[in-house]
């Protein structure tokens, strides 16, 4: 519906201006719904980001170590890997904290709107 309506209105120069005219206009739910349209589409993009959320591989050989110096193999590897998992920890607080303010704003946005 929204979609029909926008097209519509598209081809107007001055929409405002001709909906004035027009008895009982619903324009507060023309409003409201080009927002859901906005948020919802947003919300899926955040919904397409996580779906495809690559993790860090670990750089960390599964192989026994073929050097002399078997546990200094172990800590570089060990090394490596903790710093892969710290990187990867940080990548997904920064994700979700953006999320949950993103969805905290909407949530005080829809408490104002009822």
């Amino acid at each position: 519906l929204l979609g029909k309506v926008e097209v519509v209105l598209a081809r107007l120069g001055d929409e405002r201006a001709v909906l004035k005219g027009v008895r009982d206009w619903p324009e507060a739910r023309v409003d409201a719904m080009r927002e859901a349209t906005a948020v919802h589409a947003e919300l899926e993009g955040m919904r397409r980001e996580m779906n495809e959320w690559k993790p860090a591989a670990a750089a960390v050989t599964t192989r026994a170590p073929r050097t002399s110096s078997t546990a200094a193999a172990i800590a570089t590897a060990a090394s490596t890997a903790a710093r892969v998992a710290r990187d990867e920890g940080a990548r997904i607080t920064n994700a979700m904290d953006r999320i949950q303010r993103r969805v905290e704003t909407l949530e005080r946005t829809a408490d104002v709107d009822t």
